[in-house]
């Protein structure tokens, strides 16, 4: 991890982090062990896509907690035995992409996004690093459903062979 990654989380943390757990606990019934893990899915998200928190117009306290709601409405945070929150994915996720989970993976995939037409970057910045349902990330780009849908599919392939360009594996 970089050192600005580094103080990014430790901003976002100091800034959010008691607001968000205390949030998190309540959607989670007080749930404090599911909590915890949707808080560090939360947090993890925002360290793999920082690019998305600076972005004008973006709350980063409002990213965090739609990102924290979702998580916790679809059931990412529930302990699942020999699973780590970092290898936790809500389904219908980009499958078969690898997780960025190291600095090289991170920049590996950082360099594929850039590369990809930007009607694709977008709506993977929508629906897998920011956590929209198709339906929310239709609103938002002013598209129907299946059009948002047919772009992910799109946009994962692009990304799929991006990666594998780059000498990533695929």
């Amino acid at each position: 991890m970089r050192a600005r990654d580094d103080d990014l989380l430790r901003t976002l943390h100091a800034e959010h982090g008691a607001a968000l757990w205390s949030y998190v606990v309540g959607l989670t019934a007080g749930d404090g062990t599911r909590a915890q893990h949707v808080v560090e899915e939360t947090l993890l998200r925002a360290w793999r896509a920082p690019w998305l928190l600076t972005q004008p117009g973006v709350s980063a306290r409002g990213w965090l907690f739609s990102t924290a709601r979702h998580l916790a409405s679809d059931g990412t945070g529930r302990s699942r035995p020999g699973l780590h929150v970092a290898e936790q994915r809500k389904p219908g996720s980009a499958r078969g992409v690898p997780a960025p989970t190291t600095a090289p993976d991170r920049q590996l995939v950082l360099a594929a996004l850039r590369g990809l037409a930007p009607e694709h970057r977008e709506v993977l910045v929508e629906c897998h690093f920011g956590s929209a349902s198709v339906a929310q990330a239709a609103e938002r780009l002013g598209l129907p459903p299946a059009e948002v849908k047919a772009r992910i599919r799109d946009a994962l392939h692009a990304l799929r062979r991006a990666v594998t360009e780059l000498g990533g594996r695929p």
